[in-house]
């Protein structure tokens, strides 16, 4: 009988169990290893740096894209020298509408009221706003949208506004700066003054378009009677000691005086010549009345209701105060551009003092008189003690024209409504000083041959020269009656300058700076651009003409002269094509000239009064300031149409391409100059690339772009969003944030999405919370730790099976018998 030897079977069997046992141990070593690892690579967002492209997260994704088209990339508030991202709503105290701005002045600020004891000053303003202005800095506290054209102020536990146009009055909480409620007036009101009467605590508003006085509750702010007055109330003013209240008739050249206890006319009298605003000697109870037709002040006795004075002051006085400090009357003088300082005892006149461009509103307090100057966008401030202007708060600016000046790396931009011309580093986009000019400047042209910039001075008839190295006028040149615009002819270096009040263009020979010829043109010639086609030629729009004339630079003579589109204001000129692009201030269009045959070959419709052209812009196209629509219509030349459009600030005019890239424009309604870049965003990304946190712990979040077409601007706006609550973000906006992680375990995604111009781009990150202990962002045998210790654990687990295979291994060959045995 055969059969198996014992010991043989017994060491087979080991043998089986021992691999049996190794395989389980390594199974389970595997998996111990593998499972976590899997979960702890997960929680870690994977190998991949977090912001990089996938297909499961769709990293980088471009949510728009118009293909490199520019945008407003920064805001320069000439104001405040300060650089805005973006297009911001910016603050200030401008207004200019209805026709091009060298046919009309700045329209500033309209009212003004300090306020005692607080150090600030209620300015009222064209542009449909108050501004809340510190007295001392000049700087904006405040800006408050209220009616149409706002005017008169006046001061109870509110303030009241009276905004001429939408026939209705603002009420401010001075508390909060807001407009807490809008009282409607009659159609056709058209408020012209507002006073409160302490006497009886109510608020007393004159309808210059009813002759009527309004009264009005000031709690309840309800109408409590209507009372018929003189033709056309402007001014009104209260006499605290009679009870009475005075209004101005500006059309019946008389003063009202009106009962606070029966609301009634109790006597009329004869005054000069269009009164327009009153003021009450708080001593003496005399009344004074500003004259706007006849030049002068006349006194009311408060005791006999006559007239006891009257002095003469400069031409077209539209407002006065009473100082009680200095027991003078300050009269604002629109046409003069004076202050006439009137002494209350002896009515004379004892002073008279330049401020800014046409005042119109004068507030008095102790620490001073405040004057706004509609014209010039700032607040004359003098003081009582000296009658000297002994500060100006500037609450407007109305940047105009363009000048690089290529080896200084400097823009210089002529700011209306002013005497001064802003220098800008290209480098900083900051303004580095303003030079005192001429009144009124509006355009700007640089000459390489003499390396100095020119700037015309629309209201003082000159052109300044300026040296772009010293940012000094280093000379003058007379002009004809309103200058307009300028263009150089690089061959014969002269210079022709629109005279737009006579009609005709000046030609001046820059080097000695004298005029050679003086050629007519058509009406108003309001644009001039050279173009280099045959001997060079100058051409010439005429605005008000709807013409446009052609001078031959040989000749200095009109060799052509046609008509064009309505309103032709500024013109380009595209060499590659050889057309001369006209803006059609009055059609909205922008019209093409054949310059070898003068023919209009193209018309192509535009925003709302086009005024500059930038011929060859960003990607090649043709962009239109649109001052009306307050935003540049992007041209395709070889369609010949738009294809786009951009906002930028209010009233644009001008544009121009610096050699940094971008755009400049200036914005003459919002104090500002738009930036514009078409840098492409293509890319936003996140660190850190791990993301795993405990609970109730945090982790510090921050995003980066790349662009195509140049290094990426830093107006980039970024906005992060979480995809559940298990957790939160410290602030959802800026390049970075902070991700707080809740009190439960759980996984969810934070999207940040950048934005520049109209390119969109957005990037998922998974996180993972969990409860382990170990810390976030620690690391063992180089990997997080989670993942390192599990690692650890499974190599363990390894040795131990093989320690144990070994050992079995080797009981079974103590057993078998040695070789040969029997």
């Amino acid at each position: 009988m055969v059969g198996r030897h014992p010991m043989r079977y017994s060491s087979s069997r080991s043998s089986r169990r021992a691999r049996e046992l190794f395989g389980v141990l390594a199974l389970v070593a595997l998996l111990t290893i593998a499972t976590p690892l899997a979960v702890a690579a997960s929680s870690q967002g994977a190998t991949a740096p977090i912001g990089r492209a996938s297909r499961s997260t769709g990293n980088a994704l471009p949510i728009a894209n118009p293909g490199g088209s520019a945008y407003v990339a920064y805001t320069l508030d000439t104001l405040n020298n300060v650089l805005y991202p973006q297009n911001p709503s910016l603050d200030s105290c401008n207004g200019q509408r209805a026709a091009p701005y060298v046919i009309h002045e700045p329209d500033g600020p309209l009212g003004v009221l300090a306020l005692p004891g607080t150090g600030e000053l209620f300015v009222s303003c064209s542009s449909n706003n108050v501004l809340v202005v510190n007295s001392t800095t000049g700087s904006i506290l405040a800006n408050v949208p209220v009616g149409q054209y706002p005017g008169a102020l006046a001061q109870s536990s509110q303030i009241w506004v009276a905004n001429f146009y939408s026939d209705n009055l603002s009420v401010i909480s001075p508390a909060t700066n807001r407009v807490v409620t809008s009282v409607p007036l009659p159609a056709g009101a058209r408020p012209t003054g507002i006073v409160k009467n302490f006497g009886n605590g109510n608020i007393y508003v004159t309808e210059s378009g009813n002759s009527t006085v309004a009264v009005l509750s000031d709690t309840t702010h309800r109408e409590i009677a209507t009372i018929l007055v003189g033709s056309k109330p402007y001014g009104i003013a209260y006499n605290g000691l009679n009870g009475m209240i005075y209004v101005a008739n500006r059309g019946s050249n008389s003063v009202s005086i009106i009962s606070s206890l029966t609301n009634t006319v109790v006597a009329t009298v004869a005054v000069g010549v269009h009164p327009t605003a009153l003021a009450v000697d708080t001593d003496t109870g005399d009344v004074f009345v500003a004259n706007d037709g006849s030049n002068n002040v006349s006194v009311i006795s408060v005791s006999t209701n006559s007239v006891i004075a009257s002095a003469p002051v400069d031409i077209a006085p539209e407002s006065l105060a009473y100082s009680a400090q200095s027991h003078q009357i300050y009269v604002a003088n629109n046409v003069s551009s004076t202050v006439s300082v009137i002494n209350a005892t002896t009515y004379a006149v004892v002073a008279g003092i330049p401020v800014g461009v046409h005042p119109d509103a004068v507030s008095a307090e102790p620490d001073g008189i405040y004057v706004a100057n509609q014209g010039s966008f700032n607040i004359s401030v003098i003081s009582p003690t000296t009658d000297q202007v002994e500060r100006t708060l500037r609450v407007g600016a109305s940047p105009r024209g363009l000048a690089y000046d290529p080896a200084t790396s400097k823009l210089f931009v002529p700011i209306g409504g002013s005497p001064g011309v802003d220098v800008i580093a290209a480098s900083t986009n900051q303004v580095l000083t303003t030079i005192q000019s001429g009144n009124e400047p509006s355009l700007a042209a640089y000459d390489p041959a003499t390396q100095l910039i020119y700037v015309d001075n629309h209201l003082e008839d000159t052109i300044s020269v300026i040296n772009g190295t010293t940012d000094a006028v280093v000379g003058t040149i007379a002009t004809g009656a309103g200058p307009t615009s300028m263009a150089i002819d690089p061959a014969t270096g002269y210079m022709y300058v629109g005279i737009g009040h006579a009609g005709y263009v000046q030609v001046i020979d820059l080097p000695t700076r004298t005029t050679v010829a003086n050629i007519s043109v058509g009406d108003t010639p309001y644009g001039l651009a050279y173009v280099p086609y045959g001997p060079g030629e100058i051409y010439v729009s005429n605005y008000r003409s709807s013409t446009v004339s052609v001078i031959d630079t040989a000749t200095n003579k009109v060799v052509a002269n046609f008509p064009v589109p309505a309103g032709p204001t500024l013109m380009a000129y595209d060499g590659a094509d050889g057309i001369l692009y006209v803006s059609s201030f009055r059609t909205n269009l922008v019209f093409g000239i054949n310059v070898s045959t003068n023919e209009i070959t193209a018309r192509i419709p535009v925003g709302l009064e086009p005024e500059g052209i930038l011929a060859n812009g960003p990607s090649g196209l043709m962009y239109v300031v649109d001052y009306g629509s307050g935003n540049l219509s992007v041209i395709s030349v070889p369609l010949q149409r738009t294809v786009g459009s951009i906002a930028v600030g209010a009233e644009p005019i001008a544009a121009g391409q610096l050699p940094n890239g971008f755009v400049y424009v200036t914005n003459t309604g919002s104090s500002s100059i738009s930036l514009l870049s078409n840098i492409t965003l293509s890319a936003v990304t996140v660190q850190p690339s791990s993301v795993s946190v405990n609970v109730n712990s945090s982790l510090a979040l921050t995003s980066s772009i790349r662009c195509t077409g140049g290094a990426c601007p830093t107006s980039a706006a970024f906005t992060w969003n979480l995809s559940s609550s298990l957790g939160q973000l410290t602030n959802n906006s800026g390049s970075s944030t902070t991700f707080v992680a809740g009190s439960a375990a759980g996984s969810l995604t934070v999207t940040v999405t950048a934005q520049l111009g109209s390119t969109i781009v957005q990037t998922s990150v998974p996180v993972i919370i969990t409860s382990s202990s170990s810390t976030s962002g620690s690391a063992f045998l180089g990997l997080p730790a989670t993942a390192g210790y599990v690692l650890l654990g499974g190599i363990v687990v390894i040795v131990i099976a093989i320690l144990i295979a070994a050992f079995l291994l080797r009981a079974r060959r103590r057993a078998s018998p040695p070789p040969g045995a029997k």
